[in-house]
């Protein structure tokens, strides 16, 4: 019964240019979506919420000196980025002087 549900639907599917143009239009129909460009930074908007940042220095991650606490990510193509990862890393610098010694950078949950 399925597969005779889906056999119909696909045959009107496929009925439906023909239908079009036998009533005399054209098949130069603009296509009312927005552009995929558009469409992906609507659908993305917003969408990164606040993570931990935490202090490190020379790159060692797993092993931070401090922590920012909570601060905005913001998209960056498919991934959420800090907004401010500068402010945020000269901030690291400032909070945790003896630790860091000028050498650490801001981290999001996970730098990669």
């Amino acid at each position: 019964m399925r597969v005779v549900i889906f056999l119909v639907a696909l045959a009107s599917v496929y009925a439906m240019p023909n239908l079009v143009l036998q009533q005399g239009f054209t098949n130069e129909v603009e296509d009312p979506r927005p552009a995929q460009s558009d469409v992906e930074s609507n659908i993305f908007d917003g969408i990164c919420p606040n993570f931990d940042v935490r202090c490190v220095k020379d790159g060692d991650w797993r092993n931070p000196v401090g922590k920012l606490g909570s601060k905005p990510f913001c998209r960056k193509g498919i991934r959420c980025n800090q907004c401010e990862e500068s402010k945020n890393t000269r901030e690291c610098n400032r909070t945790f002087r003896v630790e860091c010694e000028g050498d650490c950078q801001a981290y999001g949950p996970i730098p990669f």
